[in-house]
């Protein structure tokens, strides 16, 4: 629309695995509208929704299934001198069923979840020889409301449907200084880079603190014409102890 709008549908498929072998596959669509407020800020507003299942490995093992919508706006400002600013708030409801067994007791039970994050960074573009690094501050704020779990449990030819868990509430805290170092691998293109993003980052869930960090490489081309964007990262971050590792594949094509 004459350069100032434009709408974005776009989507993403997740799975995760745990520790003690529980995995998530989770299947998002959005869509996003945004507008230039000026010439050097845009507002963006979405709309997704999400299906996902979870296959449990724990002292109960069962499955997950469950259904999202979510919605947000974001903001993205341009401060001159290669620094950007940008800030988001999104909202969700979940509604979920979980079905659980330790071979003697079956739980089947439903439950909703209600969810609230919001973030702001500050991020910059310095230019060497040879490379270019964009450093970032951020900060983001999330939690997630669970609240009470009605169960219905068999067990020995018994069902009880009186069963309840009050699973309270979720809250995350993470602030991070980051720092992507850009290397072209053709010299004098940017078509093809390789990426090295030293991480430093302090985190809080719930009662739990700690402050680690992390690393990532990464490699995006994009094709001559521009439309095809092809972008691998493999990262790994340590958090209370414990190693999260990721792995990520990423084709982008525009019509």
């Amino acid at each position: 629309a004459d350069g100032s709008a434009r709408r974005l549908v776009f989507g993403d498929f997740d799975l995760q695995r745990d520790e003690d072998g529980s995995t998530t596959a989770t299947l998002r669509a959005n869509v996003a509208w945004e507008h230039m407020l000026s010439g050097t800020t845009m507002l963006g507003y979405y709309l997704g929704a999400e299906v996902g299942q979870s296959q449990i490995s724990d002292s109960f093992d069962g499955a997950r299934k469950g259904y999202g919508v979510n919605a947000g706006a974001y903001l993205v400002s341009d401060l001159g001198r290669g620094l950007m600013a940008d800030g988001f708030l999104a909202l969700g409801y979940g509604r979920h069923r979980v079905d659980l067994t330790d071979g003697i007791l079956t739980l089947e039970g439903d439950y909703d979840t209600a969810s609230t994050i919001a973030g702001a960074s500050l991020s910059g573009l310095v230019e060497f020889t040879g490379f270019s690094l964009q450093p970032e501050l951020s900060a983001v704020w999330g939690r997630m409301d669970i609240g009470a779990v009605a169960f219905s449990g068999h067990a020995f030819g018994i069902t009880d449907s009186g069963l309840a868990l009050d699973a309270g509430k979720v809250t995350l805290a993470n602030l991070a200084l980051s720092s992507e170092i850009r290397i072209p691998l053709v010299p004098g293109s940017e078509a093809t880079m390789l990426t090295l993003s030293p991480t430093l980052f302090c985190q809080r869930v719930d009662a739990v603190r700690d402050c680690n960090s992390g690393a990532s490489i990464g490699f995006n081309h994009t094709s001559d014409d521009g439309l095809t964007q092809v972008n691998a990262t493999l990262g790994a971050e340590t958090f209370a102890g414990n190693t999260q590792t990721r792995l990520s594949l990423a084709i982008d094509h525009r019509f």
